[in-house]
């Protein structure tokens, strides 16, 4: 125990000392932060790294630092899990840790404070509530940002894979969430082959009324495709899902996500001749500086100069509003995503000289999207299948 909070005190020290453009604001009169970034933990692993075995859950830690442009952002760790989130014991917790939280950057000086997704059932889907009690905080999901960078991080990948024959057919992971509907509405906008899994048999039936898009309950079911596209961290893939809904003659597209991967590092090295992963959904800006910079990248899974997209939004948020003085900005919900609130986040990150990050795959270069598989591999495949008969079992459980 002990052990783990010398070398909490050590981090923190030593992104003191690493962070001199704290100091320079400090000097100048300037506010601690401009930008909060209130996050959950992913897991048991990342609680043991931040918090010792007997904190409370109303304990907080700050993660990484970010200077972009002269804007200062904080990520400000809770002590509650994802998972912990949707749990009827922890929720009212997990609200309490929020809320002190949100008090927390009001007194450090922060403008926006950005809530991770999956703390918006906490307040409700409008987060009314919390706005009202911190009327001088621009609050938001960040999705719009993420959603953006997505979509064009989708299309780059359709265009740099070889679709010639056919037209791709695109499986979108939870396709009820916000990411997920904006990701729907884009590529059915664009005349794709869209189909979707989700485990809602309520929501299902919704989307496809609304939609007209084949909604699926479990894998089984969807069916061969070429793309999948994951818009939410509920529904991981295994190797036998893979194998279910990749083409006999060809590598799977998963286009995944840097915060909770849907395929997983062990899954994706097991699939790796069959499977072409890149992450998407993120933001890099040339200028941008993380503190303790490659510590901080890798805890994050993220490339240098490379954040998250909802993180690419707060802190253009900010620069929108309170650089460049864009106060349409400043009147708008961004707990909705809609596409009036896409075209003044376009404008904020063109801006901020915000764009698409070269493709990654845990931090790794993605520079091969051939999807055509060689016939050493596909036979190599065929005996595997026939040694293990029933080994493949569809399906998410």
């Amino acid at each position: 125990m002990s052990e783990i909070m010398t070398k909490t005190k050590l981090k923190n020290l030593l992104r003191s000392m690493a962070d001199y453009r704290r100091g320079l604001r400090l000097l100048t009169g300037q506010p601690k932060l401009d930008v909060v970034i209130i996050c959950p933990l992913r897991d048991e692993a990342e609680r043991s790294r931040y918090f010792k075995a007997t904190a409370t859950r109303s304990c907080q830690q700050n993660g990484a630092r970010l200077h972009l442009k002269g804007v200062a952002g904080q990520v400000r760790l809770l002590n509650v899990t994802t998972e912990e989130l949707v749990q009827p014991d922890s929720r009212e917790l997990a609200k309490q840790a929020v809320i002190a939280a949100l008090d927390w950057a009001q007194q450090q000086g922060a403008k926006v404070v950005l809530l991770a997704a999956a703390m918006q059932s906490l307040f409700g889907g409008d987060g009314r509530a919390l706005k009202q009690r911190f009327p001088s905080l621009l609050l938001t999901l960040g999705q719009n940002g993420r959603s953006q960078l997505l979509c064009a991080e989708i299309d780059r990948a359709l265009r740099r894979s070889s679709f010639v024959t056919q037209p791709p057919r695109i499986l979108v992971l939870e396709p009820d969430t916000l990411l997920g509907q904006a990701v729907c509405a884009h590529l059915q906008a664009k005349g794709r082959q869209v189909v979707a899994l989700s485990t809602s048999q309520r929501m299902a039936a919704t989307l496809q009324q609304q939609t007209g898009m084949p909604v699926y309950p479990q894998v089984s079911a969807v069916g061969a495709v070429d793309v999948v596209v994951v818009c939410g961290d509920s529904l991981p893939l295994a190797t036998d899902d893979i194998a279910a809904l990749r083409r006999s003659n060809r590598k799977l597209l998963v286009i995944d996500q840097s915060t909770v991967a849907a395929v997983d590092q062990h899954v994706s090295q097991q699939c790796q001749s069959l499977l072409v992963r890149l992450e998407g959904g993120n933001g890099f800006a040339s200028g941008l500086n993380m503190v303790p910079g490659r510590l901080s990248y890798r805890q994050l899974r993220l490339s240098r100069g490379s954040m998250v997209g909802d993180v690419a939004e707060a802190m253009a948020l900010f620069h929108a509003v309170y650089q460049d003085h864009n106060h349409l900005v400043l009147n708008r919900d961004w707990f909705d995503v809609n596409p009036y609130n896409q075209a003044l986040l376009a404008e904020a990150f063109y801006s901020l000289r915000v764009g698409l990050p070269n493709p990654h795959s845990f931090g790794k270069p993605v520079n091969d999207f051939g999807l055509e598989l060689n016939p050493m591999t596909v036979a190599r495949t065929l005996i595997q299948q026939v040694a293990a008969p029933g080994a493949i079992q569809h399906g998410l459980n």
